[in-house]
């Protein structure tokens, strides 16, 4: 779970809005990069924040 950063996820929307988060099974290494990638917008945003 990433935390303090904003990062979209697949979603099912209806006109209420969000209706089911889709949650994908990835392996270890797609979970390591999309922490990397988390990890690097986070560095790239701080000066922001």
């Amino acid at each position: 779970m990433e935390k303090d950063i904003y990062i979209g996820v697949p979603a099912v929307v209806n006109r209420n809005g969000i209706r089911e988060i889709v949650e994908l099974e990835i392996s270890e290494e797609e979970q390591r990069l999309f922490h990397q990638s988390a990890e690097l917008l986070r560095n790239i945003l701080k000066p922001y924040f």
